[in-house]
């Protein structure tokens, strides 16, 4: 008979990109990142690997401000380090991996596919 471990998660946890034992996510592999990004439309791996980035564009320039919103919100919300550059009707979206973790994670991952 196994004893669970109150806030302690199986290792295949981590492997998914969950938080394990100690809050920490794992990076994904590039590999792995491009795959992803094969089926998330628009979306771009900036150079070295530590963020993604997208440009939007809607008809109205108070479209884009609520979008531009809405994403800040929900990041904030998540937890996740966004910057948003909004120029009339055009916005650029720019999420970052988590501090400490040195890529893209699954989590992160899964927040953009949110933003589509």
């Amino acid at each position: 008979m196994s004893k669970k471990v109150v806030g302690f998660e199986p290792l295949t946890a981590v492997a998914a990109g969950k938080p394990g034992p100690l809050g920490v996510e794992e990076r994904l592999k590039s590999e792995r990142v491009q795959e992803e990004l094969k089926t998330m439309s628009g979306w771009r791996l900036l150079p070295g690997g530590m963020a993604l980035h997208r440009a939007r564009e809607f008809f109205l320039p108070h479209e884009a401000a609520k979008y531009a919103s809405y994403v800040g919100e929900l990041a904030a919300n998540q937890h996740h380090r966004v910057q948003l550059l909004l120029f009339g009707t055009k916005v650029v979206v720019v999420v970052y991996g988590p501090k400490g973790v040195g890529g893209i994670t699954a989590k992160l991952i899964g927040f953009a596919r949110q933003l589509a």
